[in-house]
């Protein structure tokens, strides 16, 4: 006989929330995620070889930096250049746009993230700061490979890349109470 477990909340009816200013108004947008790690052996192994690839692009020669939009573009220079650095390597670095994107995340992590402003290496992991309050924000992690990257960057073990599951701002949770109140 196999019995099913139902887990059920009791609703959400009071919500008080400490620092409002700041989670309300300044992380009104920024979503809640749920995430679980996917594991890919073959990943830990493309990053780190980027980072060794992107070592000798340089900017303006080989790829324009866009500050404001945190953006890389290659060059044709940097094309190029990429093409030639890759034409003895296996299979996945034949494939042009998988591998300009690999490249691109390794030159975003060189180029606007920096220790102790965006992030911090504590006990061999990458942490995130947040850039408004500073305070470090431990459980987080860049999306779309950019972890990884700066992983790479930092050679530090390089951890699987997490796929969502489930996501929600915090103003639409906030909105599934009753009553909230906040304090500053």
């Amino acid at each position: 006989m196999s019995y099913i477990q139902i887990v059920l909340t009791r609703g959400f009816n009071y919500c008080i929330v400490d620092e409002a200013d700041s989670i309300l108004i300044d992380e009104a947008v920024t979503p809640l995620i749920i995430s679980a790690p996917r594991s890919n052996d073959s990943l830990k192994e493309v990053v780190r070889l980027a980072q060794s690839i992107a070592q000798p692009l340089e900017a303006s020669v080989h790829y324009s930096v866009n500050h404001r939009h945190r953006e890389i573009d290659l060059t044709q220079a940097g094309n190029e250049l990429l093409d030639a650095l890759c034409t003895e390597l296996p299979g996945f670095w034949r494939a042009p746009d998988r591998r300009t994107e690999v490249i691109r995340q390794a030159l975003v992590a060189r180029e606007f993230y920096q220790p102790g402003r965006q992030y911090v290496v504590v006990d061999g992991k990458i942490v995130i700061v947040d850039e408004f309050t500073g305070r470090m924000m431990p459980g987080r992690r860049y999306s779309e490979g950019l972890h990884q990257a700066l992983e790479a960057k930092e050679q530090v073990a390089i951890q699987p890349e997490n796929v969502t599951l489930a996501s929600i701002t915090f103003q639409n949770y906030f909105r599934l109470y009753a009553k909230l109140a906040g304090m500053t």
